[in-house]
Parts: C-alpha cells; structure tokens; sequence
C-alpha cells in the first residue's frame, strides 16, 4: 500500500503542478491533502478546484478555518474586519457560496486502514487541532488527543517542515509544504511518501524543484499586494525568499500587544520598517 500525503499550498498552483507530476510517477494507491490547500495566494481558488477535480482527499487547516470565519455563520470579528487579515479576506472573495460550504464540511482527521491493522491518521496540525503541532511539546491536552487516536502513525503540516518524532507508542511526523516551505530553498517543494513495505511503514520525504520564479510572477500580475495590503507585502517576499517572516514579525517585532483595531497605516509602517530592518524593502516595494 502507498500513500501519497500533501500540504500547505497556501494557493500556490506551480507548487501544487510540480507535485502531482512527480506523483504521477510515483504510482500510489491516494493521495490526501492534510489542509490549507488556500489563502494567502492568488491561485487560491484554482489550486482547491484542482484537488476537487482529482477527487483528492482533502483535511481542513486552520487557513480554511479562516476563510471560513470571513463570513455568516462563521464570522468572526476579527478576522472580518482587522488589518492583519486583509489577505484572507481577500481570498475568501474568491469561493462561491458551494465552495465555502464544501470548505466547512471538511473533515479536521483521515483515517487510512492498513495493512495487518496499522491504520494511519492524517491531520492537519494535530488531532481535533488545526492550530497546535505534534512537533510542539506534548502537554496534558494534546496527550489526551494523541490517546483518543488508535492507528499508531499519526501524519500532519502545519509547520512547513520536513519532521519525524516518537511519542509513546505513536510514530509521529510532518510532510513539509507543498507551497511555503520556508527553509531558505525558494525554488523547491516538499511532500512525503509513506509506503507498507516488509510489514511496516517506510517514510519518504520529498523535496522538489518547481517554477518558483512563475509563482513570483503570478502574484506581482495579481492583485494581491494592492487588494491584500500591507501585510500581504511581508507574505510576498516569504514566498520569494522561503524564509519566516510573518511569525517572527508578529510575534517578536510588532509592539505587544498591538491593537486589533490598529489602522492600515499603523500596520504599514510596521510592515516597512521590519522589511528596511531585514535590508528587503527595496526588493519588495518596486512590485507595490
């Protein structure tokens, strides 16, 4: 039996086509999608009417989640008016109301049967949480979830890296992303093959080359720095440079706590002065 598990395209179409042409030759008996398929690129709605086509498997992450909470009866205050999530709101714009309702439906775990009982379950961050990873530190809440989970591998995303762990007796492990991986490599892309060979689970992770340089391009060509800004600036030149710069920004440049009801200037001159301090606003603002 062979699997082929996916993720974190983020909307990342050339991403998504690299990977299904190496999965073509990889032959595997599914593919599943372990979330957030969309926002906060422009090919959002082609990369999730692609995975629909293939009938592909797909987990709900938490970027859906956030799509989700945009609008009725999901809405979150939040997310539907703060600066910071001008991306995703622009992004949910592009999902009919079929779509969102299809997005909602999503199912949070996959469970694979296989071989000789040694089922696998597939996640997006962790079990019953789209937010918190298994590579985190196991704490008391997330050791009750790992213990409500019968198959013995657990698979999830979420961090955007390559990673395997142990915890009891539960093989654990992150595919990459197929979209971000934010290792410092812009032109390459990452997936995981999990193969039943010799009466057990063999691991594979991939790492492949695609046209980054067209993912580049269909954002300048988009209108996503001018509809999405300012942070939406900062998430460009992460798609660019593969490296972190939202988190690191959100959590330890931005002043804490910031407002949620900072206006756009505020947050615009947070974003540049950030950029300016990483010697990457120059790149950035000539496509602004």
């Amino acid at each position: 039996m062979k699997l082929a598990i996916i993720a974190d395209f983020h909307g990342n179409y050339q991403g998504l086509e690299a990977i299904l042409s190496d999965i073509e030759s990889e032959k595997p008996d599914q593919v599943i999608c372990a979330g957030d398929m969309i926002c906060p690129y422009p090919d959002s709605l082609k990369v999730w009417e692609t995975l629909k086509e293939l009938n592909i498997p797909m987990i709900r992450g938490n970027q859906e989640n956030y799509v989700l909470s945009c609008l009725p009866p999901n809405i979150s205050a939040l997310v539907s008016s703060a600066v910071r999530f001008k991306p995703v709101r622009n992004t949910a714009k592009m999902f009919s109301p079929t779509d969102l309702s299809e997005m909602a439906a999503l199912p949070l775990n996959i469970e694979i049967e296989g071989p000789n009982g040694e089922d696998v379950l597939v996640c997006h961050a962790s079990p019953f949480n789209t937010q918190r990873s298994i590579s985190d530190e196991v704490g008391e809440e997330m050791a009750e979830d790992l213990m409500k989970v019968s198959a013995k591998l657990i698979i999830a995303a979420h961090y955007h890296k390559q990673w395997r762990g142990e915890w009891e007796d539960k093989t654990l492990a992150l595919v990459g992303s197929g979209g971000l991986p934010l290792q410092g490599k812009g032109d390459r892309v990452q997936y995981a093959i999990l193969e039943h060979m010799n009466g057990r689970w063999n691991l594979t992770h991939k790492e492949l080359l695609y046209d980054h340089r067209d993912a580049i391009k269909t954002i300048i060509d988009s209108d996503f720095l001018s509809a999405a800004r300012p942070i939406s600036w900062m998430m460009f030149d992460e798609l660019v440079t593969q490296t972190s710069l939202l988190f690191p920004f959100l959590m330890e440049y931005c002043p804490n706590p910031l407002p949620d009801d900072a206006d756009e200037n505020t947050w615009e001159k947070l974003v540049v002065g950030n950029l300016k301090e990483l010697g990457r606003w120059e790149t950035v603002r000539q496509y602004i």
